[in-house]
């Protein structure tokens, strides 16, 4: 068994997290307006932007006051301490 550790570079001494996986989703917007009261919505151009643990993402533009995005990106990581003190935090 230790030959074929050494040839996979599997390292008995490391310590071992689970892999976990981050989805987040935004699917669709509902009646979003803007604070001055004469623009029309129709011509609005929302996007959506995150940072999460380790990962920044910016949406493509979309248009009017009910936009669909339909977008899911997924994020694999190591389940470590520092991983669960951000999500505690």
């Amino acid at each position: 068994m230790k030959k074929v550790n050494e040839r996979i570079g599997f390292d008995p001494t490391q310590k071992v997290y689970n892999k976990k996986i981050c989805e987040i989703k935004v699917n669709k917007c509902f009646g979003l307006k803007r604070a001055d009261t004469n623009f029309n919505p129709k011509t609005m151009q929302p996007f959506f932007s995150f940072d999460f643990y380790t990962w920044e993402y910016r949406s493509h533009t979309a248009s009017g006051g009910n936009p669909t995005f339909e977008m899911a990106k997924r994020y694999p990581m190591d389940d470590t301490q520092e991983l669960q003190e951000y999500l505690k935090y």
